[in-house]
């Protein structure tokens, strides 16, 4: 959260592209540069030279992933509370559309599965790395770390270069330590 700084600017610049674009800074409170190129000549596209990409969303959990595509990696930042398991599932709208998803019981433990259609699906072989892990004032934060390219079929591929880099997602939470049931649940978007 916060606010973010801007810096406003214009330019005739035939590395910008024409007419008005942004750019963010990675990292938290990151500064937005806004472009206004007077050249309207460029032939430069948006996002040409794009090689990382970032997004978040606050639905019951906190949801955000940064896509690098010079490392080939995707960090996930997921908090969300801490006695009792949370979840996402990427590039789904539903439960019927099979996702994969992230699992962080109330102990911090993470797996991965692959939703069934109402049902809590199957164990896939892990594909993230947790870089780190704390509880503060009763939320858990767990920062993940994979690559870029799902480890099978079932596992989510993320891309950087995506015309909309929006991805539908489900959150949910349990009322319990392990995975189970949910106690509530919401399909959001993260952009």
């Amino acid at each position: 959260g916060g606010r973010r700084p801007f810096v406003n600017r214009t330019t005739t610049d035939p590395a910008q592209p024409p007419g008005c674009s942004a750019t963010v800074d990675s990292g938290t409170n990151a500064t937005v540069h806004v472009f206004f190129n007077e050249m309207s000549a460029s032939t430069t596209n948006c996002a040409a030279a794009t090689t990382a990409v970032a997004g978040e969303v606050s639905s019951l959990i906190d949801v955000s992933v940064a896509l690098d595509s010079e490392t080939k990696r995707a960090i996930l930042t997921l908090r969300g509370p801490a006695s009792v398991w949370f979840g996402v599932a990427f590039g789904a709208r539903s439960m019927a559309d099979k996702p994969w998803t992230v699992v962080v019981d109330g102990s911090g433990g993470v797996s991965e599965r692959q939703l069934g259609d109402h049902l809590p699906g199957t164990s896939l072989a892990p594909s993230v790395e947790v870089l780190s892990s704390s509880v503060s004032s009763g939320t858990r934060a767990i920062v993940l770390s994979r690559p870029l390219q799902g480890a099978t079929p079932a596992h989510f591929t993320f891309s950087v270069a995506a015309a909309d880099a929006t991805i539908p997602i489900l959150t949910a939470i349990g009322s319990g330590v392990s995975y189970g049931y949910h106690k509530d649940k919401a399909p959001t978007s993260l952009t």
